[in-house]
């Protein structure tokens, strides 16, 4: 819910800034704050003829019944959805985290995409007592496995404001003494004479392995059984003796 309210600072509504998301498996799976369109113009952008914070639907005045169909946002929940749509996430049976309860429309979206958990912060507080008992029922159709109010402890908040407040990333345990010898762990370095030196790192310290040569020598494979038949062991053949027989095939040719 800490994130969801965090997500809602993007909104650009002046009526209610909401925020959600969409979690599961402890995993964020999609984000969504309610807004205008892409290239719409944004409410938050402008201001009533009286320098009060503007609103679409309250500046056609515009009956709080019709809201809906006049207003330019799209809501945190159905934005949530979109994005996860749009990135091909698949959100079955997650849960949503949101700053204000959905309403009938969304309720209907969250049902259909089989968002099994919803957590919101604030009641709705409509006015409208008829329509507030439908939704309820519309609730109860929709199957949701939880749909609660949740509420931020204090203790939650105190721990997450120095976060927010302060430089979140800043050292809270002394730093640890440099080593008297830099050691070098997992890297190589040529041991000036034509080879290389890597080193590892094990519970004893740091131990060396030299490997001569432009590359190390594979093992020979090992071999394989015949039945009803021997085979000799075949000769293994030094790098210098490929080396020859590769360029004696190689003058055959010419």
């Amino acid at each position: 819910m800490l994130i969801a309210k965090l997500v809602s600072t993007r909104s650009t509504c002046n009526s209610r800034p909401t925020g959600a998301v969409l979690v599961k498996d402890r995993q964020i799976l999609a984000t969504g704050y309610n807004g205008s369109m892409p290239g719409a113009p944004h409410c938050s952008d402008q201001v009533m003829p009286d320098g009060s914070p503007y609103c679409h639907r309250r500046a056609l005045k515009i009956a709080d019944v019709d809201k809906y169909n006049y207003c330019r946002a799209s809501h945190a929940e159905a934005n949530a959805i979109a994005q996860a749509a749009r990135y091909g996430v698949a959100i079955k049976g997650a849960t949503l985290y949101v700053t204000l309860q959905p309403c009938f429309v969304c309720i209907k979206l969250l049902a259909t995409a089989q968002i099994k958990r919803v957590y919101f912060e604030l009641a709705y507080e409509s006015k409208d007592a008829v329509r507030d008992e439908f939704w309820k029922n519309a609730v109860v159709e929709a199957g949701f496995e939880v749909f609660e109010q949740l509420t931020i402890t204090p203790a939650a908040l105190e721990f997450i404001l120095p976060s927010l407040t302060e430089i979140t990333s800043r050292r809270r345990l002394p730093a640890t003494a440099a080593a008297e010898e830099p050691r070098m762990v997992g890297a190589v370095e040529s041991d000036g004479g034509g080879g290389r030196i890597t080193v590892n790192a094990s519970r004893q310290g740091a131990k060396t392995q030299k490997k001569r040569g432009w590359r190390a020598r594979r093992p020979a494979p090992p071999e394989r059984g015949l039945v009803g038949a021997v085979r000799e062991p075949p000769q293994q053949k030094t790098f210098p003796a490929r080396r020859r027989a590769a360029q004696e095939s190689y003058c055959n040719l010419w």
